[in-house]
């Protein structure tokens, strides 16, 4: 009867060794995937961050374009260059790249005096997930907008001589903070 129990005993002990071998695997695995999983999420954001930063270079790129030469602003993909201090779309490719990042602006007309603009950046973090960021702009050629031309929907008016048409009087000590405009 001794020795049946020492052997039952010693099979308990093994079993028990077995299971806290799979709960320590287990837990390490899980730590392992939370720590390393951290850090994936970590560079995703930084990578997010950094794609953000070079969409909004690309939108004021585009404006500095506008305020320059509205006539520049053709139709199609277009790349950006920094040259002779300024900006330009790139006359022989459709995007440029920097880093991980490949970017790319679009122009389309709505009409004569006004286009859209959408910035796209793409990137890759894994074979598996490529990442991709858009910016729309619409633009405008206002500075040559009167009241024979507007076409924009809900402007009328000669805009060369604005004229208020309200007031009001919020009494003594009192600041405005706020303006409400209401659209037909």
């Amino acid at each position: 009867m001794n020795n049946s129990n020492k052997y039952l005993n010693l099979g308990q002990t093994v079993l028990e060794i077995l299971i806290a071998l799979g709960i320590f695997t287990l837990s390490t695995t899980a730590a392992l995937q939370l720590f390393f999983g951290g850090q994936s999420l970590s560079i995703d954001s930084q990578n997010s961050n950094l794609a953000s930063g070079y969409a909004k270079e690309s939108v004021e790129a585009t404006r500095n374009i506008v305020n320059r030469n509205w006539s520049e602003l053709t139709d199609g993909p277009h790349g950006l260059v920094f040259q002779n201090n300024e900006w330009m779309f790139a006359s022989s490719s459709a995007s440029d790249s920097q880093d991980i990042f490949t970017r790319s602006v679009e122009i389309q007309s709505l009409n004569d005096n006004v286009k859209i603009a959408t910035t796209t950046v793409s990137w890759t973090t894994d074979p598996l997930r490529p990442q991709t960021l858009t910016l729309v702009e619409q633009l405008t050629k206002w500075q040559e907008l009167n009241q024979s031309s507007c076409k924009i929907a809900g402007l009328s008016g000669n805009w060369t001589n604005p004229v208020s048409i309200g007031s009001g009087d919020i009494g003594s000590g009192n600041e405005g903070t706020d303006v409400v405009a209401r659209l037909p």
